[in-house]
């Protein structure tokens, strides 16, 4: 990306939405903190917003990842998890919400909301699929049996997924707290020493 920047003169939006959200998905695929805030900063940057607007296409990773590192409370209603028949938004958009939901591991709950997020996570994966986009349709079924704590199908356990297995809440925090204090040098060797 650097290049990339350096080459065009720009240093936002060097390439579509389309293709920029894989960059993200990988740095929220790493198990630090740092990563995360790095993905942060790169969405704000692409969005051109310090703060998460999340009825946005990049607002809605900014929230996320600030809800996963505690700057911002929990809050499961900033994602699309059921169809809204009087929103036809992009169905790209629509995996977004279902993998951060994902990433953040939100409770889906109670049986109805299941059943509305079986429905929508089917819909969204036909649309995929008939457009050809296979590997965006297996990673919606993938990601639907994550909220919905079930195993994925044979096929798509297969493929790599970038949300790992569950971490305590309170490392994750510890985690975050390290990587916001490993600035000046022997900062971070105080936090373990205490």
């Amino acid at each position: 990306m650097k290049v990339l920047a350096a080459e065009t003169g720009k240093r936002k939006q060097l390439l579509p939405p389309s293709i920029t959200w894989l960059y993200t998905m990988a740095q929220l695929a790493q198990a630090e903190p740092a990563a995360w805030i790095k993905a942060r900063k790169f969405a704000a940057a692409e969005s051109g917003k310090r703060e998460a607007q999340p009825y946005t296409v990049w607002g809605i990773w900014q929230s996320a990842i600030d809800q996963r590192l505690g700057d911002s409370p929990l809050n499961a209603k900033h994602f699309q998890l059921a169809r809204n028949t009087g929103h036809q938004a992009d169905s790209l958009i629509q995996l977004h919400h279902l993998l951060l939901a994902a990433w953040l591991r939100v409770e889906v709950n109670p049986r109805s909301a299941q059943d509305r997020l079986r429905e929508h996570g089917a819909y969204l994966e036909t649309r995929l699929r008939n457009a050809g986009l296979h590997w965006l349709a297996r990673l919606t079924r993938r990601t639907v049996a994550q909220l919905l704590n079930e195993a994925p199908a044979a096929d798509d356990a297969a493929m790599p997924f970038f949300i790992g297995a569950a971490q305590d809440r309170w490392r994750e925090a510890l985690a975050s707290i390290v990587a916001l204090g490993s600035g000046p040098a022997g900062y971070t060797a105080a936090i373990y020493a205490a």
